[in-house]
């Protein structure tokens, strides 16, 4: 049973990670990798990090191109590839632009689609991932769920066929690997691989990668929160700014804040112990915010919706902050209590996620027998 795998950036390298060494006979592996995100900063360290081999297929990628340009340019780029490969199956993780482009591919020569993550909502049909989403569930004959709450998504979608709970593959990994990253070591590397001391607690973590961030007004909304947020909490926010948010930083003159240290995008390895380490963590990523969550550090999401609405609480650890000062600022005073190096200390007792996914999604793919 042939299954092509469709990554393309960094989420999906993670995932794929978690799942690759569980895709073993009866099931035949194969890994497209559209180029998305394909450079040194963004792809280069996570197959370094995680000790991946190498796509089975690198694809020249969409370069600059956007929107459906770049959708156009990557499902011709995936139709040919699948056209060599003939696979059985073709699977598709999350909700980019290669997750939709690998779908459209595949449903157009009729191979049969497994969507991971499927039935993830946030509710927000402005969001690009959003539409992605539901436009591969609809299309896809097996729906692999992370929670029960994705399935019932479906369900009133009209999907009620072919959705498994399988778990999270990102919780996989955090399990696996917390207790390194929670350790001295994985911090002191952090602190090499980014050029300055480290100590736990004495610095928040900050990821901004959306495109709409990118905007003058709003990434000035959301450097100001940085600001706010170092004042709040006493201690620098490390920013590790994806390469487009350095370029529309640089592009529109705005001057980084005091208290706010921008550094390169970080590794997999790194980034977790940044995480585990950080006396907060402030991000708009779907991941990230769920690692931060899984290791117990307060988490502000610079977003005014999220697909993971199980991991808010309105006592922390994570809050839904959106871009602005002052609503960050709250959110901050509410899951302030929580950080300190007695709490930071105390978050490596705490339960980690149980992980199974990857096995569990195995055992779906075994069980429906695609073949062609």
């Amino acid at each position: 049973m042939r299954i092509a795998a469709i990554v393309g950036t960094r989420p999906q390298l993670i995932k794929l990670a978690a799942l690759r060494p569980h895709l073993t006979a009866p099931i035949e592996p194969f890994v497209v990798d559209t180029a998305q995100h394909h450079d040194e900063l963004l792809a280069g360290q996570i197959y370094r990090d995680l000790g991946m081999a190498p796509p089975d297929l690198l694809l020249p990628g969409p370069g600059d191109l956007r929107d459906a340009a770049r959708l156009d340019a990557m499902v011709r780029a995936l139709d040919a590839a699948l056209a060599q490969i003939n696979p059985d199956a073709v699977l598709v993780f999350g909700d980019t632009d290669s997750t939709l482009a690998g779908a459209l591919a595949a449903h157009a020569r009729g191979i049969p689609i497994v969507h991971i993550e499927a039935g993830v909502r946030s509710g927000d049909a402005l969001m690009p991932e959003e539409r992605n989403r539901i436009a591969v569930d609809k299309i896809a004959s097996l729906r692999l769920c992370t929670s029960d709450g994705a399935v019932q998504a479906l369900r009133v979608e009209g999907l009620a066929d072919g959705n498994v709970v399988v778990g999270d593959l990102m919780a996989d990994l955090v399990a696996r690997l917390a207790p390194t990253a929670r350790g001295t070591a994985a911090l002191d590397a952090a602190a090499l691989h980014i050029g300055r001391p480290l100590i736990s607690d004495g610095f928040a973590y900050a990821t901004l990668h959306r495109a709409d961030v990118r905007e003058a007004t709003r990434l000035r909304a959301a450097l100001d929160v940085l600001r706010v947020s170092a004042e709040h909490l006493g201690v620098p926010v490390l920013f590790a700014a994806h390469p487009g948010t350095s370029a529309a930083i640089t592009a529109h003159g705005i001057e980084v804040p005091d208290g706010v240290e921008l550094v390169p995008p970080v590794g997999y390895l790194d980034s977790l112990a940044l995480t585990a380490h950080a006396a907060a963590v402030l991000t708009d990523s779907g991941g990230l915010q769920r690692e931060a969550v899984w290791l117990n550090t307060p988490t502000l999401i610079l977003r005014d919706t999220t697909e993971w609405p199980e991991l808010l609480h309105p006592a922390g650890p994570s809050l839904l902050a959106g871009v602005d000062a002052g609503r960050v600022a709250a959110a901050l005073a509410t899951v302030g209590a929580a950080t300190g190096a007695a709490a930071v200390a105390a978050r490596a007792s705490r339960p980690l996620p149980a992980g199974g996914a990857a096995e569990a999604i195995r055992a779906a793919l075994i069980a429906r027998r695609f073949a062609r």
